[in-house]
């Protein structure tokens, strides 16, 4: 799942804040564990793992509102971390 960031300015375009993906657990051992995804949890032998955004991406401007907006919702994916949970068998 892919989770954007559109801006009430249209003359900016959407940008991905973070995706949570989907792993097979032994994919997850052989390569993503040391990377740059993050383990939210694991089921039925999948790891459900987060993926944020490297970088903020309206750097080339700082001074934007879009910037400060982006740069505060990827400070809050610690929240989607925390309370992330499996609902459903």
């Amino acid at each position: 799942m892919l989770f954007s960031y559109s801006p009430k300015n249209k003359s900016f375009q959407e940008r991905t804040l973070f995706s949570i993906e989907k792993i097979k657990e032994q994919t997850w051992k052989d390569g993503y564990e040391d990377s740059l995804y993050q383990k939210l949890g694991v089921k039925n032998g999948y790891v459900y793992a987060i993926l944020p955004a490297s970088e903020n991406q309206y750097a080339d401007r700082p001074e934007s509102i879009e910037y400060k907006e982006f740069e505060k919702m990827c400070l809050d994916i610690h929240i989607i971390k925390s309370t992330f949970m499996f609902i459903n068998n």
